[in-house]
């Protein structure tokens, strides 16, 4: 599953950010979603708040990046551009 973070930038400019995510079931039938450049994961009790839930994960650990300004080292890192 590939989406979009909209983030604020140190700047205050609006910044987007392309994501690729892999979502499952597991063996206790929840489903997780996982980010593996960003080693994040969340879960859900449905594949639609799987999504939501990475989406809010993703979007918070990377503003709060911005935030602090390692937002640039942190994507770089993870081969995110």
């Amino acid at each position: 599953m590939v989406f979009e973070v909209r983030i604020i930038d140190q700047g205050g400019k609006p910044r987007t950010i392309q994501l690729q995510a892999k979502i499952f079931r597991d063996d206790d039938g929840f489903w997780n979603a996982y980010i593996p450049a960003l080693d994040l994961s969340s879960c859900g009790e449905s594949e639609i708040d799987a999504k939501r839930m990475i989406k809010e994960a993703a979007t918070i650990f990377l503003q709060e990046c911005s935030n602090m300004g390692t937002l640039d080292i942190v994507l770089k890192a993870s081969s995110i551009s």
